[in-house]
């Protein structure tokens, strides 16, 4: 990774921003761009979108979120997903068309992993089938694929491992630590160590919304902060990257008021700018 990561050169919140300056402070870092399916709606032109990014960005690295698995969430707040492996298989194989012989960071399917435990056999077995045929077709473009392996708080680490050798270690490039989620940097970083000494793969962390450390809720939490800005130049020997995975100011799912998932929430983004230029990390 001698390239650096890709610094947007346009304003997603154009509108706004001219209302609230402070958004521009934000969107001017890489942020990650995600891709799944909605209310189960095919994602249109995914191929020639994801070309015409990677394009536009090159050389700069553009991290990809490829979200889109069956049963995505166990139907929780962000449930949707592709409707069968069929249309999965499809949805993988668009997704590497459109990486053509670009080599972006993937992170692949937030949560998937982690949830097979919460499974019956049946359904365990054909997620990991799904996950693994997934990854075999990733694995032929020039990607760097990490696969999510949840937070510190949900996995032990004996557990993730269990999970993460059920995969081809070919397969993959390492793993995502945090994905959504509000864990201290060292709390992630002590994690993440742990099971890359154990597995020998190298890991990233999603350092978008752990200013703060764990939040009172994990819905569109008020008391939190943007963590490390995001690079590739870590410091730390088996971490890849610190990574703004979750784009700030999208909704973690409908309740109490706030908007569905993904849809911007500008009160929130507002209170992390807030709570951010506080701690100093904005």
């Amino acid at each position: 990774m001698k390239n650096k990561l890709y610094y947007p050169d346009f304003d997603r919140h154009k509108n706004l921003s001219k209302l609230y300056p402070d958004l521009l402070e934000i969107y001017k870092h890489p942020i990650a761009f995600w891709y799944g399916r909605d209310d189960k709606k095919p994602i249109k032109r995914l191929v020639t979108r994801i070309n015409r990014l990677l394009n536009r960005a090159f050389p700069e690295i553009v991290v990809l979120v490829v979200y889109s698995i069956p049963d995505r969430d166990l139907d929780g707040y962000s449930k949707g997903g592709e409707v069968d492996n069929d249309s999965y298989i499809e949805f993988i194989n668009n997704i590497s068309k459109g990486i053509g012989k670009f080599s972006p960071i993937v992170i692949f399917e937030p949560d998937a992993l982690s949830h097979v435990n919460k499974m019956n056999k049946r359904e365990a077995n054909n997620r990991i089938m799904l996950i693994r045929r997934s990854l075999d077709t990733l694995r032929k473009t020039n990607a760097k694929v990490y696969v999510d392996i949840g937070h510190p708080g949900w996995l032990k680490v004996n557990e993730a491992c269990k999970v993460l050798r059920k995969l081809d270690k070919n397969s993959f490039d390492g793993f995502s630590v945090n994905v959504s989620n509000f864990r201290y940097i060292d709390e992630c970083l002590e994690y993440g160590n742990k099971i890359s000494k154990r597995i020998k793969k190298n890991f990233v962390i999603d350092t978008s919304r752990n200013g703060l450390g764990s939040a009172d809720t994990i819905f569109n939490p008020i008391n939190i902060a943007i963590g490390e800005i995001p690079t590739l130049d870590t410091g730390h020997e088996y971490c890849d990257a610190f990574l703004w995975i979750k784009p700030l100011g999208e909704s973690d799912g409908k309740l109490n008021g706030s908007p569905k998932d993904g849809r911007f929430y500008l009160d929130n983004v507002l209170k992390v700018i807030e709570n951010s230029k506080k701690i100093g990390s904005l």
